[in-house]
């Protein structure tokens, strides 16, 4: 599992290490032999610990799983993803300002996907 240590530093620990499991007010604490883990609980803790198996946190709500984006809309500031709600909607993301330039490579691949899908339409 994907963890806090004592020091706020990422770290992976199996179920096997845990021999403790105490409730807190601030969320679970786990302790292994190694010393206390925590689940990352804020949105900065998210997004430092996902990072790196490609999320970004494209505004204060949402941290984006960019593996499943499949256009960016730079006009309204949206992420659309490849997966859809259990009603059929299409699940998007806003995206703030200050993110959005690190989004701009989906910009020119949406811009051909988009050519692609018209010339298909004919």
């Amino acid at each position: 599992m994907l963890m806090l240590n004592e020091q706020g530093k990422s770290s992976f620990i199996t179920m096997d290490e845990i021999c403790l499991i105490i409730p807190t007010k601030n969320g679970p604490e786990f302790v292994t032999e190694q010393g206390k883990f925590r689940f990352p609980q804020t949105a900065s803790q998210l997004n430092t610990q996902f990072e790196r198996f490609g999320y970004l946190q494209v505004d204060r709500n949402a941290i984006v799983n960019l593996n499943k984006a499949t256009y960016y809309d730079p006009e309204d500031r949206k992420i659309y993803l490849d997966a859809e709600l259990s009603d059929g909607q299409k699940l998007w993301a806003t995206v703030s300002a200050a993110n959005a330039s690190k989004l701009k490579y989906l910009i020119r691949e949406s811009n051909e996907t988009f050519a692609e899908y018209k010339a298909i339409a004919g």
